[in-house]
């Protein structure tokens, strides 16, 4: 019998996200979340999404991101993961940072939290003093991503995933909206995948 896929929710990104990016104005952000089993640092889920998806999603997003013209790191350098560069990295948050010359500036932070910090439901977060999973993303917003056949099962952490994306020209504004619906299916399949191989 084939295991559920992961599910992954729609969450708010929040200011501690936005400080931590230390990119100002932001235009455009997203959030997602998953419950995992799994124990992994940042940093692994972080290689483990990009680097660890099939080969052909690999090409694709590399391939995308050359024609925006996205200034790479060397794919060989320990201070990258797929190209992004690493800006800032501790076992539970990874920030990574890239710019492209079509005019967009973009910054992804991966966040996990012990399951210590889960609350039984994810309503009962808003306003708490201590900190949760939903550090760097709030409650899920107008429900969740819910590919066809997904059970949700909480999991022993939360990982939660931030993209921000600042618009430095015009031309990066007009790109950016017209690619970004393209972007959330294909980045919400890496993280349920992920999921998946992480159990």
């Amino acid at each position: 019998m084939t295991p559920p896929r992961a599910r992954v929710h729609v969450v708010e990104a929040k200011p501690e996200a936005v400080a931590l990016a230390g990119l100002a104005p932001v235009h455009y952000r997203e959030g997602f979340a998953l419950d995992t089993d799994a124990r992994l640092s940042a940093e692994e889920w972080a290689r483990l999404i990009l680097e660890g998806a099939p080969r052909l999603a690999r090409a694709k997003m590399l391939l995308a991101w050359t024609l925006l013209g996205v200034d790479l790191a060397p794919l060989r350098s320990p201070n990258q993961v797929l190209g992004w560069r690493i800006q800032h990295n501790t076992p539970d948050t990874i920030v990574l940072s890239t710019r492209a010359t079509a005019g967009v500036t973009a910054r992804l932070i991966l966040h996990i939290a012990p399951a210590t910090n889960l609350p039984a439901d994810p309503a009962s977060v808003v306003g708490a003093a201590s900190p949760s999973p939903y550090l760097f993303a709030g409650p899920p917003a107008g429900g969740a991503v819910e590919p066809a056949g997904d059970v949700h099962v909480a999991g022993a952490a939360r990982l939660t995933h931030v993209m921000l994306v600042r618009y430095d020209r015009g031309l990066g504004r007009h790109l950016w909206t017209r690619f970004a619906p393209a972007h959330r299916r294909f980045y919400v399949g890496l993280l349920a995948r992920a999921g998946d191989v992480a159990r």
